[in-house]
């Protein structure tokens, strides 16, 4: 979607390309509500005993799926799961679910630009997962920036009112106030055939998830 992102003094407004995703942060919270999880800070040591997801896949589409796909009829589901799937793989699929929902987003957002996406910053609360940061840039195939603030919106909008007030004189001056804390690289051993087996298997599991709701 084409959203509003910035107006400063008599400048040209500024228009964004946003991608909407329905859940993130909010499965983990569904996770322990329901009792699967006691908290958040489980989540990557949990993860961490297995070395995949077991191709496991978890589609959080509890109120259907938004970008690229736009279907309220999508439901959450678990899917690729056998006897040999522990706790570890659900959780590790919980983990990479809103990781592979951001590649499609992303990848949507470079055939509209026709711009190839090379680096992300993140903030928010799922952003301290260093194992998640890690698999967001492995599948990405770019590099992940996380700041020191985690909460960016906040801190944006409080220099758009400084630039507006001239507080300060240009974005040159604040550009570089927040801080990188860590960056994620992907890793040499994540090849482009993996990372397109991954994408292609995650597709598979959105389209079961597409029709089921109550029409």
């Amino acid at each position: 979607m084409t959203t509003l992102c910035y107006k400063i003094t008599d400048e040209e407004t500024n228009y964004a390309l946003e991608g909407a995703v329905e859940i993130a942060g909010a499965a983990i919270s569904w996770a322990k509500n329901v009792g699967f999880i006691n908290g958040p800070k489980e989540l990557e040591k949990e993860a961490l005993t297995v070395d995949d997801c077991g191709d496991v896949y978890f589609v959080p589409a509890f109120q259907g799926i938004f970008s690229p796909y736009w279907r309220d009829d999508a439901r959450g589901l678990w899917i690729g799961m056998g006897s040999n799937t522990q706790k570890g793989h659900l959780v590790r699929s919980m983990l990479e679910a809103p990781c592979l929902r951001t590649c499609e987003v992303v990848d949507s957002m470079s055939k509209d630009s026709g711009k190839k996406v090379t680096k992300m910053s993140v903030d928010g609360g799922m952003t301290v997962n260093n194992l998640m940061m890690q698999t967001q840039a492995n599948y990405m195939d770019a590099e992940i920036m996380r700041k020191e603030e985690q909460e960016i919106t906040a801190v944006g909008a409080a220099i758009a009112a400084g630039l507006y007030v001239k507080y300060w004189e240009n974005l040159e001056e604040v550009e570089n106030k927040i801080k990188i804390e860590k960056v994620f690289k992907p890793d040499v051993e994540f090849m482009e055939d993996m990372r397109q087996k991954k994408l292609k298997r995650w597709s598979e599991a959105v389209q079961r998830s597409i029709g089921f709701g109550w029409q």
